[in-house]
């Protein structure tokens, strides 16, 4: 597990997985992907510095927290989604990859796409 992640954890009192553990935003249980958490991750992301390895983990932690909303039927003018999407926004230039990532460049199957590709490619434009 990196120093980023460990810090995050300990920072947000969240588990840190274990040795087996690959891709830690993405295997954070559903006890801490609850629209309060997600309000967490969105304060903590604001409050750290621009190019930070802990922006780029959370953010990807947001996004699949609300593509899993998106999933589930929540609508996604919901406030907090967009406040995720906004934040995506707002940083769009330090968060290359992770626009690339989720909007599943070059691929043109919508069967393909996450629910939350659309908003990204959007972001992208």
């Amino acid at each position: 597990m990196t120093n980023p992640i460990r810090r995050l954890c300990k920072d947000l009192n969240l588990p840190s997985g274990d040795a087996h553990t690959q891709d830690w935003a993405y295997e954070l249980p559903n006890e801490y992907r609850t629209q309060e958490w997600l309000d967490q991750y969105i304060s903590a992301y604001s409050a750290i510095k621009c190019f930070d390895m802990r922006r780029d983990i959370l953010m990807d932690l947001m996004l699949d927290i609300v593509n899993n909303y998106l999933l589930e039927g929540l609508d996604s003018d919901i406030y907090i989604i967009q406040q995720v999407l906004e934040l995506l926004r707002a940083n769009k230039i330090e968060h290359q990859d992770t626009i690339a990532y989720w909007s599943v460049v070059g691929e043109d199957d919508p069967e393909a796409y996450f629910e939350v590709t659309p908003f990204v490619r959007e972001i992208a434009k």
